[in-house]
């Protein structure tokens, strides 16, 4: 894992080949939102969130999957969930 929380090089090149697909491609979506409300001059709320996840489609005979996910560290496991699917189609 790189410090974004992105797998490195290597793992996604692992996730995308290991799966014997016609074709699989993965997206990451790493989003920040800031958060300041003031209700006239006073403060009423401060907060900072960060969601970070992904999506995976893949094809396989013409076949395609579709997996979303959220946490990187799977990311092999939901390549094949995708793959899987796409084999069902």
């Amino acid at each position: 894992m790189t410090g974004t929380g992105i797998p490195d090089r290597d793992e996604i090149e692992a996730a995308l080949t290991s799966q014997g697909a016609d074709y699989v491609e993965v997206r990451f979506d790493d989003t920040s939102k800031n958060r300041i409300v003031y209700r006239g001059r006073e403060l009423e709320e401060i907060g900072r969130t960060r969601s970070f996840g992904g999506n995976t489609r893949a094809l396989v005979k013409g076949g395609w999957g579709f997996v979303s996910f959220n946490e990187p560290s799977e990311l092999r496991k939901r390549v094949g969930e995708a793959v899987t699917a796409a084999r069902h189609v």
